[in-house]
C-alpha cells in the first residue's frame, strides 16, 4: 500500500464513462452506506462458487478455474463470490492489504501453473474471502445512472447501475 491515505478504492474498467446521472453525492453516499454496515467491499453480480457447483454447474461461466484450481473438489472456496470486475468498491483497512497480498499470490500461480486468463472475478473473490471481508452488492445500488461503457462487439450502450 502507498503512503497516500484515503479511505476507499474505487476501481473501473477503462471504458466505463460518466452517465449524465452521476453526482459526487451518491459517491459519498455508498461510502456512508459501507461505513455504517461495516462492508469492506462493494461488487455486482453475485455468483457464489458453491451455489454454482451444487445447482449450476452446467451453466457455470468460472468452470474452468474450478478445475484449474482443484475447487471441484474442495468446499474451501464454497462461500466465495465470482466477482464482476468492472467496477469494484474497497475500505481502505488491514483486509484490503491482506486482499492484495493473496491476490497477488493467485496471480503468480497462475503464472507458474499456465491457468487460462488473468486472475480476475474467480480470483478477486477468493482473495476477498480469505482476507475475510465482508462483502455486498447493496452499495453499488445507490449509484443509479451514474456510468455507461459499450461491451466488446456490439454498439449497446449499458448505463450502470
Amino acid at each position: 500500500m502507498s503512503n497516500i491515505e484515503f479511505d476507499y478504492l474505487i476501481f473501473s474498467d477503462g471504458d466505463w464513462n460518466i452517465y449524465d446521472g452521476f453526482e459526487e453525492s451518491k459517491l459519498f453516499d455508498m461510502f456512508q452506506y459501507m461505513e455504517d454496515n461495516e462492508i469492506d467491499f462493494g461488487f455486482e453480480r453475485p455468483a457464489k462458487i458453491g451455489d454454482y457447483k451444487k445447482n449450476n454447474l452446467q451453466d457455470c461461466f468460472f468452470l474452468e478455474k474450478l478445475i484449474d484450481y482443484g475447487a471441484d473438489k474442495h468446499d474451501l472456496w464454497d462461500d466465495a463470490e465470482v466477482v464482476n470486475e468492472q467496477y469494484l468498491v474497497f475500505k481502505n483497512n488491514t483486509k484490503l492489504m491482506v486482499f492484495e497480498q493473496r491476490w497477488e499470490q493467485m496471480l503468480w500461480y497462475s503464472i507458474a501453473n499456465n491457468i487460462r486468463n488473468y486472475p480476475d472475478g474467480f480470483e478477486i473473490g477468493i482473495a476477498a474471502l480469505e482476507s475475510k471481508m465482508v462483502l455486498s452488492i447493496n452499495p453499488l445500488r445507490l449509484l443509479s445512472n451514474c456510468y455507461y461503457f459499450y461491451p466488446k462487439y456490439t454498439n449497446t450502450k449499458h448505463v450502470r447501475f
